[in-house]
């Protein structure tokens, strides 16, 4: 014996049947009906989906981009130290990594050298400094902190106090525009 379920009935699901099936009880004569619903595609599972693969690809993007910007950083700074001025710099104590180096004193024409060089190798950074308005003075020391001189360092080479250091560093900082910004003159030369 058959029976058929009315189409009104199954109408008025919202999800998609996936079958219907039916048995009959042989003592009652009664028949039982089985829907099963298809599992709803979630949209927001689709959602969760495509946005994790956007977010994937903009991070790779970021991280390519970051590490072709930093080995770029990275290639200048090794060719910076393969330079005869940072090797004559290092040989009188700078760029140590000793707490306490012994400095030997260096002359003008050595502090004019390394900060030229600074400005041959470090393109987008010599290009930054000609469109700011600091006097020479102020483009050989920000020359010299580009080029990773401690604060230590740049004390003994212009015979000034760390401090006044530091205070010089916050002046260039105000005259190239960083005044609001928190990072320090060193961490925004870093970015060029």
């Amino acid at each position: 014996m058959n029976d058929t379920i009315k189409p009104a009935i199954v109408f008025h699901l919202q999800e998609p049947i996936e079958s219907i099936t039916a048995t009959r009880d042989t003592v009652t004569g009664t028949f039982y009906y089985q829907i099963q619903i298809e599992e709803p595609k979630s949209p927001t599972t689709q959602k969760l989906l495509v946005n994790g693969i956007i977010a994937l690809v903009i991070i790779l993007c970021l991280w390519l981009f970051t590490r072709k910007r930093y080995s770029k950083k990275a290639s200048s700074y090794n060719q910076f130290k393969q330079t005869d001025i940072y090797k004559l710099m290092r040989e009188k104590g700078y760029y140590s990594a000793h707490k306490k180096p012994v400095f030997e004193a260096i002359n003008e024409q050595e502090t004019n050298e390394l900060s030229e060089t600074v400005l041959q190798i470090f393109a987008s950074f010599s290009d930054f400094l000609k469109k700011s308005d600091l006097n020479e003075k102020d483009l050989q020391f920000c020359c010299l902190v580009k080029s990773r001189l401690t604060t230590l360092e740049l004390s003994e080479i212009y015979c000034v106090s760390q401090s006044a250091i530091f205070k010089r560093k916050q002046k260039i900082k105000e005259l190239l525009g960083f005044k609001s910004d928190k990072r320090t003159l060193d961490a925004i030369f870093e970015g060029f």
